[in-house]
């Protein structure tokens, strides 16, 4: 992240989604998703002086999440974005530099119009 800061980049990261919600079978999507690590993560950055500084653009939740199958349960994800922007907002409460949230990294246009219309209030940038 210095070298990010020093070249007047701004870093975006992923958080990972399936590993979160899969059960002890390996199966995605099985239950909602557990935001501990993100937790601990943001925590960090907010905390930083790259949270500080705005040298963190963003989060993403997940990566192509409803490519394949992977991820079906839209209610999950909504509640997972909404936790996502919870977290943030909290920790960057007295901070005018707010990473954006991001997503949801869809592929087909009918899938994503309806995931924007659910997501729309927890992201910033539609990826």
């Amino acid at each position: 992240l210095d070298f990010a800061e020093k070249c007047g980049a701004r870093i975006v990261f992923t958080l990972a989604y399936l590993l979160h919600t899969r059960d002890i079978y390996g199966n995605n999507d099985q239950h909602d998703w557990v935001s501990t690590n993100a937790r601990s993560l943001l925590e960090y950055t907010a905390n930083s002086k790259h949270g500080q500084l705005g040298t963190v653009y963003g989060f993403e939740l997940g990566n192509e999440l409803r490519h394949g199958g992977k991820a079906k349960n839209t209610t999950r994800m909504v509640t997972a974005y909404k936790k996502v922007r919870s977290i943030i907002e909290e920790l960057w409460e007295n901070n005018p530099i707010k990473p954006l949230v991001m997503g949801p990294a869809c592929t087909g246009t009918s899938e994503f119009k309806q995931l924007l219309e659910t997501l729309g209030p927890f992201i910033e940038i539609a990826t």
